[in-house]
């Protein structure tokens, strides 16, 4: 239920000394700052020296609520297209359900405190994160219009070729 889910989530924050890593859909940072127990939590956790990173889709709907979290963790960061949910410290793994109702949270939530897991999520956390973007520059790119660019690795032969084809026959000069 709705209180098991809230109370496991505000228990990983009080019971962590280190380190909590959030990775969450574009809804959730509304319901962070919505939901007061789990808001406290964050900052209970952030005032005795606990880490919050946290990655999410920023997006025009939720950018106030981003915002917000920007003063409630530590580094927060943005990342297209986000699916599902999970919170890690360094001993517990909890993923609430990701069938909600949009605007509302999750009813069941999954917790582990199997070493292997947390280490696998905390490899996926990772990834996620060196893929990210600072806030700052997409809240810039919501608010300001500017593009900040991307950059992709290509190893494909085969693709670098197609693009590199597709640019020339794009191209207007020299």
């Amino acid at each position: 239920g709705l209180e098991t889910v809230i109370n496991t989530l505000t228990e990983l924050f009080d019971q962590t000394n280190n380190v909590v890593y959030i990775c969450v859909d574009q809804t959730r940072p509304i319901l962070t700052l919505d939901t007061e127990r789990l808001k406290e939590a964050f900052i209970r956790a952030k005032k005795r020296g606990v880490k919050l990173r946290y990655i999410t889709e920023i997006t025009e709907d939720n950018l106030t609520y981003c915002k917000q979290l920007l003063t409630m963790v530590d580094e927060l960061r943005h990342l297209d297209g986000i699916k599902g949910n999970f919170y890690l410290s360094e001993s517990t793994y909890l993923a609430p359900a990701t069938f909600h109702e949009k605007g509302k949270s999750a009813s069941q939530i999954i917790s582990s405190n199997i070493k292997e897991i947390i280490e696998n999520q905390k490899y996926v956390f990772d990834s996620f994160w060196s893929r990210a973007i600072p806030a700052k520059h997409r809240i810039m790119e919501i608010e300001e219009g500017i593009d900040f660019g991307k950059t992709d690795l290509i190893q494909t032969p085969q693709r670098i070729l197609e693009l590199f084809l597709r640019m020339i026959q794009s191209a207007k000069h020299e």
